[in-house]
């Protein structure tokens, strides 16, 4: 009877040893895909590695949120995506100048010089100089509405490069959180791992 009970626990304990690496592996797994995933959310390499080290059991909030803020501000400044989008955003701006310009009078200056020879070798040199004004006629306020248009436009550019810093904040905020929970499984983990080996043992 003893040695079938020693049996059982001798099977029980190579059970759990192996169901005990089999979630080591998963985690491994799930800790590699999550640093991807971080790493391509700040706009680099997805084989690049983080150290997150050893998780206490109490978190210092203040800290993580510090590391946190300041991969969130990385990626804002080195995400192209983002660059291209504030570029676009600065076209905008620019573009309602423009239109406003384009239905304003505008001043112009012309001059010029000459010389002309005659027959008996009389020679002479006119100037001219002159100044010009140029105002656009009535065009049923369509300058109106293209400024309008290009406000909107800005509006709109400037809108965008909001909604993708956002995600880019929500991007890495997870994806930094789902690390460290992963991490915290896998320490977890390799501290069963390493009680099912000794009742193995």
């Amino acid at each position: 009877h003893n040695l079938t009970t020693l049996a059982q626990g001798v099977t029980q304990a190579r059970t759990a040893l192996s169901q005990a690496q089999l979630n080591r592996e998963a985690i491994a797994g799930q800790l590699r895909t999550l640093e991807g995933a971080l790493a391509t959310t700040m706009g680099l390499p997805a084989s690049t590695t983080f150290d997150v080290g050893q998780l206490p059991v109490d978190l210092p909030t203040r800290q993580v949120t510090d590391t946190v803020e300041a991969l969130i501000g990385r990626a804002v400044s080195d995400r192209p995506d983002l660059a291209a989008a504030r570029a676009t955003a600065d076209r905008a701006r620019v573009r309602i100048q423009e239109v406003r310009a384009a239905g304003l009078p505008a001043v112009g200056v012309t001059s010029s010089v000459g010389q002309s020879w005659s027959s008996g070798g009389a020679h002479s040199t006119p100037y001219t100089a002159g100044i010009s004004l140029r105002w656009p006629v009535f065009t049923g306020y369509r300058n109106q509405y293209d400024i309008r248009q290009a406000q909107f436009d800005a509006e709109a550019a400037a809108e965008g490069v909001r909604s993708l810093e956002q995600q880019v904040n929500l991007q890495v905020w997870t994806s930094y959180f789902a690390l460290q929970t992963s991490t915290q499984r896998f320490s977890t983990v390799r501290d069963l791992l390493a009680s099912a080996q000794q009742s193995a043992d």
